[in-house]
């Protein structure tokens, strides 16, 4: 196990968990999302610049492959605990 991996992970099921478990860090991130989409395409050339963030998001992905392997093992854990979780609450 690589240190990004371990790193990808670790990050992955911290943010899940907090998405799945707390509605305002949900709002809050949703709104931070948002905002970051609206400028990247006032900053950039439009939807040119929209693609450009993009290419380079998958870009880092192709340079960092453990890291995306272990973010995406990191959330599908977190998901899997919290629907159990979730499915075991009192009622």
């Amino acid at each position: 196990m690589t240190q990004e991996f371990a790193t990808g992970i670790v990050m992955a099921m911290i943010i899940t968990s907090a998405l799945m478990f707390s509605w305002i860090f949900r709002n809050i991130a949703l709104a931070l999302a948002a905002g970051a989409i609206i400028m990247a395409f006032i900053h950039g050339d439009g939807i040119l610049g929209l693609m450009t963030v993009s290419r380079l998001m998958i870009e880092q992905y192709n340079f960092h492959p453990e890291f995306g392997r272990g973010a995406l093992v990191g959330a599908m854990t977190a998901a899997s605990i919290g629907c159990v979780a979730w499915s075991r609450r009192y009622r």
